[in-house]
């Protein structure tokens, strides 16, 4: 059994847990169902099993929005770490039985390094935490490579350090709305160097507009370019001088029908 995980009910989680799941609502509620499992009330096929409707999870995680709920016990599957089940008595019924892949999760321990953070003596913050794991090499990332470690954070490193570099220290939870940002571009089909490069024009842009919440303004930006399907930086550069040029043009006209109006003689006279 992993031993990121506590056997008792309270609310509260690992650092390490929170750092190699990509966030600390992922690793409550990871840790939350640890706790379920472990009263060993619905045992299936040798595993103990817990079972809950989308609205009862979100009774027990009611500061994060339902949709996020949904989102994370996704990105735990994706991950490997819940494997879900369907026991259920009646075949309509379609709610989802969840445990936890104990091996998986130690093998993303492990592999992400985190093994000596466990006991909490080198944990100092999530940019020290990076340097302990500073053997990826983005420049010669492969596809694979950079699936499997989307959901740590690492995958983003380089657009954090961006960030950092311009804004100051980038919290937690905006790592993680921007790691969600960052699967919804991969599903896309954009690469991750691309999809880098597009992150940084956006928060530029932000910088630029003088945005008082920089990482709002900059989700909001990536949205409007992805639901445009504007999925590189040449054709943002495109459309962004085509309108550009629109708007020149629409200055122009607007004036050339001011100084027109100016300059007729008024019959009023």
């Amino acid at each position: 059994m992993s031993n990121l995980l506590f056997d008792e009910r309270p609310l509260v989680i690992q650092p390490g847990l929170a750092f190699i799941l990509g966030g600390s609502d992922e690793a409550i509620i990871l840790q939350q169902i640890h706790y379920w499992t472990q009263k060993n009330m619905n045992i299936r096929d040798g595993y103990s099993w817990v079972y809950n409707s989308l609205k009862a999870w979100h009774k027990q995680f009611y500061w994060i929005s339902e949709s996020s709920v949904k989102r994370i016990f996704t990105k735990l599957e994706k991950m490997g770490v819940l494997i879900t089940g369907n026991y259920n008595k009646a075949k309509f019924d379609k709610t989802k039985w969840y445990r936890i892949d104990y091996g998986a999760l130690d093998e993303l321990s492990q592999r992400l390094g985190q093994n000596d953070l466990t006991t909490g003596s080198k944990w100092t913050d999530w940019k020290g935490q990076i340097d302990l794991t500073n053997t990826i090499d983005y420049t010669e990332t492969t596809t694979d490579k950079i699936d499997s470690q989307t959901d740590s954070g690492l995958v983003i490193k380089e657009f954090i350090e961006f960030w950092e570099t311009n804004i100051g220290f980038m919290p937690p939870i905006h790592i993680q709305d921007f790691i969600y940002e960052y699967q919804d571009w991969r599903e896309k089909g954009v690469e991750h160097s691309e999809i880098i490069a597009i992150f940084k024009k956006a928060l530029t842009a932000a910088i630029g507009y003088n945005a008082r919440d920089k990482k709002k303004y900059t989700l909001k930006i990536l949205r409007a370019w992805l639901n445009n399907n504007w999925l590189s930086t040449k054709v943002i550069e495109g459309e962004e001088k085509q309108f550009k040029k629109q708007m020149e043009s629409k200055h122009s006209n607007n004036n050339y029908k001011n100084s027109s109006y100016m300059n007729k003689p008024n019959e009023a006279w």
